[in-house]
This record gives C-alpha cells, sequence and structure tokens, in this order.
C-alpha cells in the first residue's frame, strides 16, 4: 500500500481542516480591479495544502471567508463588497492565477459572505472619503470622489480593526484648493501656503473628527467589536474606546458628537471678534450699537486658517508619527495586542459551535457535512 504524498492526508478530516486553520496566520489583503474577481495572497502553507485533496480545498475556502481580511485603498473595499454578496458569481484569484469559483460558499450553506473581520488600512484622504467626513474643503463637489460615504458597505462586517499607521497624515498637505494653495493676501514674502502648515494635529484632532463623523453617520454602531491601532493620541484613543465601549454594554445611552462644531471651527471666534469690533467702533463715534440689528460677513472666515488644525497634544503627532518616544512603542504595542485578543475570544465565543461528520457516497470520496449543535 502505497502513502499519500502529503502526509496530512493520514489524519482524520476535522484535524486536517483545524491544520489548515492555524496557516492563516496573517489577514489576508484584498482587491478588486474587475467583477466579480476578488484577488488576495494566500500563506504559502495553505497554497500548497490545498492542492492535496478536494477535501481540503474546500476547507481552505471555507477557512478564506472566516478569515481577518485587511484593506489598504478605500476603493476597494465597495467593489470587492459588492462582488461577495452576490455568492454564486464570485470569483477568488490568487495572485496570478486563474479566477475560479469557491467549492465553499452559498451553495454549502456557509453563513459567512468573507466581510466579517474587516482591518482597515488607510490614508487620511481615504478614511475622509469612506467615512464621508464633511471637512473644508472636502466637503465641495469638487472633491467628491465615487468611494464617499462607503463605509455603508460595512453592513455584514461584525468585527473592525481602524488602523492609522504610517500612510495616515495630514490630508490638506496635497490639498489643490485655492485657498489652501495661495498665501494670504496680507501674508509676508516668506510665508508658506496654508497646506504646507507645521505642526499639525493629525493624529490627534483629525483622528477624533473622523471618527466622529464615523459615528454621526452610524457607520459603526451595529458591530459587535471596534479596535483602534496605529498612531493616536492616547486621548484621543481612550475617548473613543470609552465610547464603543459603552455603547456595546448600554446602546441606548448613545454619545453624540458635535459635528457643526466641528464643520465650523472658528467660525464663533470670527464672529465675536467682528461684533466687538463693530460695537468699539459704533461706540467711538457715539452711536447707538444694537446687536439685534448687526449682521456680519461670513466670508471674513477663511477655513484654510484653521484647517490642518495645529497640535496642541502634550506628545506633539510629528513626534507621535515617527515613533521618536521609545518608551511608548512597547506600551502601544501591549494595548494593541490586549485588545486583539479580546476581538478574538469575542469571535470564538459568537461562533456557532460546529462538527464534522465524515460522509462517504458513490459520487464523493470524502467531504464534511455542516451541523450546527
Amino acid at each position: 500500500m502505497s502513502l499519500p504524498i502529503y502526509p496530512i492526508l493520514n489524519l482524520p478530516l476535522e484535524i486536517q481542516s483545524r491544520i489548515l486553520r492555524f496557516c492563516y496566520t496573517k489577514p489576508l489583503p484584498l482587491s478588486s480591479y474587475s467583477t466579480p474577481v476578488v484577488q488576495t495572497e494566500l500563506p504559502l502553507a495553505v497554497s500548497i495544502l490545498r492542492r492535496a485533496s478536494n477535501f481540503l480545498l474546500q476547507e481552505a475556502d471555507r477557512h478564506f471567508l472566516e478569515s481577518w481580511k485587511t484593506f489598504s485603498m478605500a476603493a476597494d473595499f465597495p467593489d470587492v463588497h459588492a462582488t461577495m454578496q452576490s455568492g454564486t458569481h464570485f470569483l477568488l484569484q490568487v495572485k496570478r492565477a486563474e479566477p475560479r469559483p469557491l467549492t465553499f460558499g452559498f451553495n454549502n450553506k456557509s453563513r459567512f459572505i468573507g466581510l466579517e473581520q474587516v482591518i482597515l488600512n488607510f490614508t487620511s484622504e481615504d478614511y475622509i472619503a469612506f467615512f464621508d467626513v464633511m471637512l473644508p474643503p472636502f466637503d465641495s463637489t469638487t472633491w467628491t470622489t465615487p468611494i464617499c460615504g462607503s463605509a455603508q458597505h460595512l453592513s455584514h462586517t461584525k468585527h473592525l480593526v481602524i488602523r492609522f499607521g504610517d500612510r495616515f497624515s495630514n490630508p490638506w498637505y496635497g490639498c489643490e484648493d485655492p485657498r489652501w494653495t495661495d498665501e494670504a493676501p496680507d501674508a509676508p514674502p516668506t510665508a508658506w501656503a496654508p497646506r504646507f502648515r507645521q505642526n499639525t494635529c493629525s493624529h490627534g484632532l483629525l483622528i477624533d473628527w473622523i471618527l466622529s463623523f464615523a459615528w454621526a453617520n452610524r457607520y459603526l454602531q451595529h458591530l459587535d467589536s471596534i479596535v483602534l491601532e496605529g498612531n493616536i493620541q492616547p486621548s484621543v484613543l481612550n475617548k473613543w474606546t470609552k465610547i464603543f465601549d459603552e455603547h456595546m454594554t448600554n446602546p441606548e445611552n448613545e454619545y453624540v458628537p458635535d459635528i457643526q462644531s466641528i464643520m465650523e471651527r472658528g467660525l464663533v471666534a470670527v464672529r465675536e471678534a467682528a461684533r466687538a469690533a463693530a460695537k468699539a467702533a459704533a461706540e467711538a463715534a457715539n452711536q447707538t450699537w444694537d446687536p439685534l440689528v448687526w449682521t456680519w460677513d461670513p466670508s471674513n472666515w477663511n477655513p484654510a486658517d484653521h484647517y490642518a488644525p495645529l497640535c496642541e497634544c502634550e506628545v506633539k503627532c510629528d513626534i507621535l508619527r515617527y515613533r521618536k518616544l521609545e518608551e511608548d512603542t512597547e506600551e502601544d504595542k501591549a494595548v494593541m495586542e490586549n485588545r486583539r485578543a479580546e476581538i478574538d475570544l469575542i469571535w470564538s465565543q459568537a461562533a456557532v459551535q460546529e462538527k464534522w461528520v465524515e460522509v462517504t457516497n458513490e459520487n464523493q470520496d470524502e467531504s464534511l457535512k455542516w451541523v450546527e449543535w
């Protein structure tokens, strides 16, 4: 009797499946360049084992659906979501291989569409568009992109990680709006355009604003867990971690962000300054100043003076981003690892218990019958 080329085939089917599951050690990157094809990269061990038998190929597809997925471009998410939720028309392409349909999909009673566990690792511009963040000048129709508000496609996601990594930076730096590219008329010759403003609060206020719009637009409330990772000011991380945790335990007591004040940063101060100047001018001219009939020109408020905001954090955002404080690195890493461990525990507890039953018939030598307890 000859032994199989792959010793794993000597093991019971349940053990084969579990070994294959452990090979999915990292989140899988997803992208979509043409419908209905979804592209990914599988771990080397999975790429080898899934060729050993039809059963392992089926289980590789099932574990693919259940595994963590990561996205680095916001434009990919709506396309991948539209493709994967279609079920029967879903084709998987591993690197440059020929696209093929899944052997374990909706016809096999899968409870997953494949986007239940998602990691987002976008640029600041992508996050602004994805969560429909209405900050000047990104609230103008000239900037609007097809991916604006694409976070609505998180509807099938249960566990979400939002990562503000090294690709996340000041979005106004590349802004082409004339209010940010041109120097102010009264600025000195050596002054820089507003988009080149230094010491901006890109990892404090900006992240807080992005999450505020995501929450106000109700893109996150349905999730079972949310984790923030990357370069985030501790005050912002603590604030939103508390908001997420409280929502999980008491959804009726919901936090309501002050979106209006975010969109009109500095407007009140400019209006009050104009009001004080008008009152002083009236008093100097011995005239009666009536605040009820006083009006002011909103064009005196220039959003380029207030966006991007200057950093007033205890540890400046530029220092936080480039990790110049070594004492923070290990602590942040430990916190993030604990949060990811909590997600894994929640996911394992929420999953429906399964057992495998070996089935043998004339048409199929080996398979698993899906049985729910």
